[in-house]
């Protein structure tokens, strides 16, 4: 990525938005760890005050990501069935997405079931299909 009017200095992705390309992107400048970088729709950056609002910089991707490897959060809601999770991880598998992690959890105990899913994908190539 890059970010206006700074060289080489250390970025990393905030954990409370988790930018991954082609999301519009801001850095925020922190005092120590170098430049933390947001979407820029995110809520912490929507409320900072006017004294944090200082710190911020532009920033975009790089134009080349290829091969870059992201964390995102992918939300999947569907309806409960027998073999769900088994074609979840099916089209995981094909698309090459790896899955660092998932939670799964019904909701609906009275109404028509649903299963809520949370899986982590490591792979931005993956995740621009």
């Amino acid at each position: 990525m890059v970010v206006e009017g700074v060289g080489d200095l250390l970025t990393h992705m905030a954990r409370c938005c988790k930018p991954v390309p082609p999301d519009p992107i801001v850095g925020y400048i922190t005092r120590g760890r170098g430049i933390t970088i947001h979407r820029r729709d995110c809520r912490v950056v929507q409320k900072m005050d006017a004294e944090n609002r200082a710190r911020l910089v532009d920033a975009m991707w790089a134009q080349q990501q290829e091969g870059s490897r992201f964390v995102a959060d992918i939300h999947l809601f569907a309806q409960d069935r027998k073999g769900l999770l088994r074609d979840i991880t099916s089209v995981f598998a094909n698309a090459e997405i790896s899955v660092l992690g998932s939670a799964v959890s019904r909701t609906g105990v009275r109404s028509a079931p649903t299963c809520g899913s949370r899986w982590r994908s490591a792979t931005w190539t993956s995740l621009g299909r």
